[in-house]
């Protein structure tokens, strides 16, 4: 998870419009991380994540378990 993230921080470096990255990011807390650190500016969350309609509430009250 999280193995393709190098791709999105070399694109920021190199283009003047937000980045987004949907692969392999399944846990919340790891695009939440790279935004913060400037290396992602959208995350996109996969199929299977949309599937819970609560899944956006759960993630802001932490609840994601």
């Amino acid at each position: 998870m999280g193995n393709w993230i190098h791709l999105a921080k070399r694109a920021k470096e190199n283009v003047n419009i937000p980045v987004s990255m949907a692969y392999r990011l399944f846990k919340p807390e790891l695009p939440n991380e790279k935004i913060g650190a400037g290396e992602l500016d959208i995350w996109e969350m996969c199929r299977k994540m949309n599937e819970d309609a609560l899944m956006l509430k759960k993630v802001l009250e932490d609840k994601q378990e």
